[in-house]
Protein backbone atom coordinates (compact mmCIF):
# COMPACT_ATOMS: atom_id res chain seq x y z
CA UNK A 1 0.00 0.00 0.00
CA UNK A 2 1.85 3.57 -0.93
CA UNK A 3 1.44 5.35 2.33
CA UNK A 4 2.14 9.27 3.05
CA UNK A 5 5.93 8.93 5.08
CA UNK A 6 6.34 12.96 4.97
CA UNK A 7 4.60 15.99 5.46
CA UNK A 8 6.07 19.49 4.57
CA UNK A 9 4.01 22.54 4.51
CA UNK A 10 5.77 26.19 3.51
CA UNK A 11 4.36 29.22 4.57
CA UNK A 12 5.10 32.60 4.10
CA UNK A 13 3.90 35.81 5.18
CA UNK A 14 1.29 38.47 2.58
CA UNK A 15 3.55 40.33 0.12
CA UNK A 16 1.99 43.26 1.68
CA UNK A 17 2.98 42.25 5.00
CA UNK A 18 5.43 45.38 6.98
CA UNK A 19 9.29 44.09 6.30
CA UNK A 20 9.77 43.30 10.15
CA UNK A 21 6.01 40.99 10.08
CA UNK A 22 7.47 38.87 7.50
CA UNK A 23 8.58 35.83 6.94
CA UNK A 24 8.81 32.12 5.73
CA UNK A 25 8.66 29.18 7.43
CA UNK A 26 8.68 25.52 7.06
CA UNK A 27 7.39 22.07 8.65
CA UNK A 28 8.18 18.87 8.50
CA UNK A 29 6.38 16.08 9.70
CA UNK A 30 7.10 11.79 9.76
CA UNK A 31 5.54 9.18 11.84
CA UNK A 32 8.11 9.94 14.36
CA UNK A 33 9.65 13.53 13.98
CA UNK A 34 8.31 16.87 13.78
CA UNK A 35 10.59 19.51 12.43
CA UNK A 36 10.54 23.68 12.37
CA UNK A 37 12.46 26.60 11.26
CA UNK A 38 11.09 30.10 11.30
CA UNK A 39 13.09 32.61 9.42
CA UNK A 40 12.06 36.07 9.22
CA UNK A 41 13.14 38.64 6.60
CA UNK A 42 14.53 41.18 8.97
CA UNK A 43 15.73 40.16 12.26
CA UNK A 44 15.31 41.89 15.34
CA UNK A 45 15.25 41.25 19.54
CA UNK A 46 11.45 40.07 18.94
CA UNK A 47 11.56 38.31 15.37
CA UNK A 48 14.85 35.82 15.54
CA UNK A 49 15.28 32.78 13.58
CA UNK A 50 14.52 29.91 15.27
CA UNK A 51 14.59 26.11 14.89
CA UNK A 52 12.55 23.15 16.89
CA UNK A 53 13.29 19.38 16.37
CA UNK A 54 11.30 16.56 18.26
CA UNK A 55 11.54 12.63 17.88
CA UNK A 56 9.58 10.39 19.44
CA UNK A 57 8.26 6.98 19.66
CA UNK A 58 4.92 8.17 21.43
CA UNK A 59 1.56 6.20 20.32
CA UNK A 60 -0.26 9.30 20.88
CA UNK A 61 2.32 11.59 18.14
CA UNK A 62 1.70 8.66 15.75
CA UNK A 63 -2.15 8.75 16.14
CA UNK A 64 -2.02 12.13 15.53
CA UNK A 65 0.30 11.47 12.13
CA UNK A 66 -2.03 9.06 10.69
CA UNK A 67 -5.28 11.22 11.48
CA UNK A 68 -3.23 13.92 9.33
CA UNK A 69 -2.51 11.19 6.63
CA UNK A 70 -5.45 10.79 5.82
CA UNK A 71 -6.92 14.53 5.64
CA UNK A 72 -4.12 15.69 3.12
CA UNK A 73 -5.11 13.99 0.23
CA UNK A 74 -8.73 15.39 0.40
CA UNK A 75 -6.75 19.11 1.56
CA UNK A 76 -4.39 19.02 -1.56
CA UNK A 77 -7.00 17.80 -3.91
CA UNK A 78 -9.08 20.78 -3.07
CA UNK A 79 -10.25 23.85 -5.14
CA UNK A 80 -10.02 27.00 -3.00
CA UNK A 81 -10.91 30.45 -3.62
CA UNK A 82 -7.45 32.69 -4.20
CA UNK A 83 -6.47 35.76 -2.03
CA UNK A 84 -4.00 38.18 -2.80
CA UNK A 85 -3.98 39.35 1.14
CA UNK A 86 -2.10 36.35 2.39
CA UNK A 87 1.26 34.37 1.53
CA UNK A 88 1.44 30.91 -0.31
CA UNK A 89 1.08 27.83 1.90
CA UNK A 90 2.73 24.96 -0.19
CA UNK A 91 1.88 20.94 0.63
CA UNK A 92 4.40 18.59 -0.05
CA UNK A 93 3.82 15.31 0.56
CA UNK A 94 6.14 12.09 0.19
CA UNK A 95 4.58 8.58 -0.45
CA UNK A 96 6.03 5.32 0.44
CA UNK A 97 7.26 4.60 -3.38
CA UNK A 98 9.42 7.93 -3.22
CA UNK A 99 6.55 9.90 -5.24
CA UNK A 100 5.65 13.46 -4.46
CA UNK A 101 2.76 15.49 -4.67
CA UNK A 102 3.20 19.60 -4.14
CA UNK A 103 0.19 21.57 -3.88
CA UNK A 104 0.98 25.59 -3.43
CA UNK A 105 -2.09 27.95 -2.02
CA UNK A 106 -2.99 31.09 -1.94
CA UNK A 107 -6.05 31.20 -0.02
CA UNK A 108 -6.84 32.05 3.84
CA UNK A 109 -5.62 29.50 5.69
CA UNK A 110 -9.32 28.54 7.20
CA UNK A 111 -10.29 26.18 5.20
CA UNK A 112 -6.79 23.88 6.46
CA UNK A 113 -7.93 24.82 10.08
CA UNK A 114 -8.60 21.39 11.18
CA UNK A 115 -5.97 20.09 10.21
CA UNK A 116 -3.49 23.12 11.28
CA UNK A 117 -5.10 21.93 14.93
CA UNK A 118 -4.23 18.49 14.76
CA UNK A 119 -0.37 19.27 13.82
CA UNK A 120 -0.55 21.77 16.53
CA UNK A 121 -1.31 19.29 19.00
CA UNK A 122 1.98 17.88 17.91
CA UNK A 123 4.28 20.69 19.02
CA UNK A 124 5.58 20.32 23.17
CA UNK A 125 3.58 22.54 25.50
CA UNK A 126 6.82 24.80 25.59
CA UNK A 127 7.32 25.97 21.61
CA UNK A 128 5.50 28.49 20.51
CA UNK A 129 3.11 27.73 17.70
CA UNK A 130 4.74 27.60 14.30
CA UNK A 131 3.46 30.92 12.19
CA UNK A 132 1.91 28.67 9.02
CA UNK A 133 -0.23 27.14 12.03
CA UNK A 134 -1.90 30.64 13.06
CA UNK A 135 -5.27 30.51 11.36
CA UNK A 136 -6.65 34.36 11.43
CA UNK A 137 -10.33 34.45 10.95
CA UNK A 138 -11.39 37.61 8.12
CA UNK A 139 -11.92 40.04 11.00
CA UNK A 140 -8.10 40.00 11.89
CA UNK A 141 -6.96 40.59 8.33
CA UNK A 142 -8.52 44.13 8.61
Amino acid sequence: MNEIIKVVIKGESSAFAQEEEAYKDKISITRETFKYTYLPAVESDINTPHKMKYKTNSVLFQRLYDKITEMIPGIVNDVYPASEEVGATVFSITYSDKTKVKRRFYTSREPFRDLFQLIGEMIPKSESVPETLIVKTEEEFQ
